[in-house]
This record gives structure tokens, C-alpha cells and sequence, in this order.
């Protein structure tokens, strides 16, 4: 990640970074702690704004929850203690749902989305999805948005998806 890192020292970049946070059962609790600690300080590092970088967050297990939409905090205080209250809900891993909703709406205007704004999208899963096939399709789709898409892999059992 050292390309983010850099770009992330960078106060004034202008960049829509939307969080996928893992919430199944196989991460467990403890490892959902640790997401949102990670997600936290990436954001601490950040000038946030609409004319800075916007964070957007969904967690996925059984079903897709968009936590924060990009546009629905621009302090950074605000922002981290609404990050610091997601839930923990528990579930199957149906990565693919979370794909397919940053997809189709994270990055939309009515949420936040601007154009010709980098888009990142960071992943941070076990990397045992459901339903591999569909997760494989529904990144696919997501890389034709032109967003830059990050793995990270949370917790000892990491199955890294070809």
C-alpha cells in the first residue's frame, strides 16, 4: 500500500474513498474492531471536505448497510466517531453484494459522488466470499467505474481470491 500511503500524506487530495467493512461471522468481533480502528486512523490522516476527500462506509455480511454516504460528513471529528459507531451484525460473507452496491450507488452525486474525482475503493475482508464467482463479476464491474480497488486482509484464516 505504499502508493496510498504517499498519496495519503497528501493534505489536499482530492479523492471519493469508499470503505467495505467485512461484518460476517467468520471475521468475528474482534477483527470488526479492527477495521474500524484501521478505517479511523487512514481517515485521521485526511483534510476532509467537499472539496477535499470524502469517506464513504458499508459493511456487508447477509445484506449490504451503507453506514456513511460520501457526503454526510465534512468534519473530520463527526466523521470518526460516526465511524467508531457502526455495528457489528454478523452473517455470511456475500462479498459480492458489497461490490455491487458500491457499484451502483456509492459513488452516484446523490450520495456524494463527484466526477472526474478519484475513486478508491477499500476492501477489507477474511476473502472467504460466498459466492466466489459472483464476487469475481461483481469486481469486474466495479474496475470498468475506473475505481482503484485495495484488499485487505483481516484476521489469521486470509483466502486470497484468484
Amino acid at each position: 500500500m505504499e502508493w496510498f500511503y504517499f498519496e495519503a500524506c497528501h493534505a489536499n487530495l482530492q479523492a471519493d474513498i469508499v470503505f467495505a467493512l467485512d461484518s460476517s461471522g467468520s471475521v468475528g468481533f474482534s477483527h470488526f474492531k479492527k477495521q474500524i480502528d484501521f478505517v479511523k486512523d487512514l481517515v485521521d490522516r485526511f483534510s476532509i471536505g467537499s472539496t477535499r476527500t470524502q469517506f464513504s462506509v458499508v459493511t456487508f455480511s447477509d445484506t449490504v448497510n451503507n453506514e456513511i454516504s460520501l457526503n454526510k460528513y465534512q468534519n473530520k471529528r463527526r466523521l470518526i466517531n460516526a465511524i467508531d459507531n457502526i455495528a457489528y451484525r454478523q452473517g455470511a460473507t456475500n462479498t459480492h453484494l458489497a461490490l455491487e452496491f458500491v457499484t451502483q450507488n456509492s459513488f452516484l452525486s446523490a450520495n456524494g459522488g463527484r466526477s472526474n474525482i478519484k475513486r478508491i475503493v477499500i476492501i477489507l475482508t477474511d476473502g472467504k466470499s460466498q459466492i466466489p464467482d459472483e464476487t469475481k463479476k461483481a469486481a469486474e464491474q466495479l474496475h470498468l467505474l475506473g475505481a482503484q480497488v485495495v484488499s485487505v486482509g483481516i484476521g489469521s484464516g486470509v483466502d486470497i481470491l484468484k
